[in-house]
């Protein structure tokens, strides 16, 4: 009797094990990825992509007009509002994000965001913040986004935008790197008439390096015309001259209050609007 009811029970695990991993397999559909997983599934390479469009449409200007944001994190919302708003506005050339696309680094926040920005009738790029480094954030980052460090030509200035969360990477990485922003200072040609930086968090903020700060500020300073600097992360609007010599660090808003900047760049100087939504 036992060995006839220990093989009855054997057949019917088996058979059960057998209908678990059918089932399993029929409804892998609705099964979702970890949230950590860096499979994209929407578009990549974008500020890449977007640069093309940004220097094609600002070839030859003299004045070129943009929006300054930042710090996303899941403020959905009010990141639509704002994409909206940014559509009915005049002559805005092109969008910049100061960072913290996403609040915990994962691949649907950053997927989410873009899903929204990519509403926006004119061109964006994005540089890296803190937050896009949880977890496998900073990978997902590279795969849509591009490179930590980057820059672009709009009319006759630079742009020139910097990782510069090195506390995110325990200071193993090489942030901010002083290799890319010299080969970027050795690439400037007559026809760079003016620079801006850009950054996500500012010198003598707690995630920059600042054992290298002032050495920071001294490189940047070389290169043609610095008009000035811009950064987010505080999730405050703020102006300050860090360094005492008249370069302006703006430091814009988070999203979730409703504000952002418009940066008119003129041939002889620039002016700063803040505009709320």
């Amino acid at each position: 009797m036992y060995p006839f009811f220990f093989l009855n029970n054997m057949a019917y695990i088996k058979n059960l094990l057998i209908c678990i991993t059918f089932f399993t397999l029929c409804a892998c559909d609705l099964l979702d990825v970890h949230p950590y997983d860096c499979k994209v599934d929407g578009r990549k390479n974008i500020n890449a992509q977007n640069i093309l469009e940004i220097e094609k449409k600002c070839l030859n200007k003299d004045t070129v007009r943009y929006v300054w944001t930042g710090d996303f994190q899941r403020w959905y919302d009010e990141t639509n509002d704002m994409v909206k708003f940014i559509n009915k506005l005049d002559n805005i050339d092109f969008v910049m994000s100061g960072g913290d696309i996403s609040d915990f680094g994962m691949t649907m926040e950053f997927e989410l965001i873009d899903e929204i920005m990519k509403k926006l009738t004119v061109p964006y790029v994005s540089i890296i913040g803190n937050h896009d480094i949880i977890g496998n954030g900073y990978q997902t980052f590279k795969t849509m986004y591009g490179e930590e460090n980057f820059s672009f030509i709009a009319g006759n200035t630079k742009f020139v935008c910097l990782n510069t969360n090195a506390l995110e990477f325990d200071y193993s990485h090489y942030v901010p790197d002083f290799q890319f922003i010299k080969t970027e200072l050795e690439s400037c040609d007559e026809n760079v008439k003016r620079t801006v930086m850009a950054m996500h968090t500012e010198p003598y903020g707690e995630q920059f390096n600042n054992n290298v700060a002032d050495v920071f500020h001294e490189y940047i300073k070389t290169f043609p015309n610095l008009l000035f600097c811009m950064h987010a992360h505080a999730h405050t609007r703020r102006i300050v001259d860090i360094f005492d010599d008249e370069i302006l660090y703006y430091c814009c808003d988070s999203v979730k209050k409703r504000t952002f900047y418009i940066f008119t760049i003129t041939p002889d100087s620039y002016e700063c609007e803040l505009i709320e939504f």
